[in-house]
């Protein structure tokens, strides 16, 4: 397993965190079944992530899932956060870092 030691500063309002570069997609698999049957899907494209090492789920917007037409298996669950309780979409993807 790799290692990364990235530097972050919570005393500084202008640090947003540890940020990596990720990428969130259908897997290949999906879209090779969808392209046979003519539909079409976006080329990746990177974004930033933020590192929580305590989150059991990643968390996208749900513009960003419809973009990348990321297969959905949930219409909403309920999550949890320190700020509250929010109810959320559950999509399949491939994240890639």
């Amino acid at each position: 397993m790799g290692r990364a030691e990235l530097r972050w500063d919570p005393s500084d309002p202008k640090d947003p965190g540890p940020l990596i570069d990720i990428v969130i997609m259908n897997s290949p698999e999906v879209i090779a079944a969808g392209r046979l049957l003519g539909l079409e899907y976006p080329e990746a494209r990177p974004l930033k992530a933020l590192i929580d090492t305590g989150a059991s789920i990643t968390v996208i917007s749900k513009t960003f899932a419809t973009f990348c037409k990321l297969f959905t298996t949930s219409e909403g669950s309920e999550v949890r956060t320190l700020g509250g309780s929010y109810r959320c979409g559950e999509h399949a993807a491939s994240v890639s870092f």
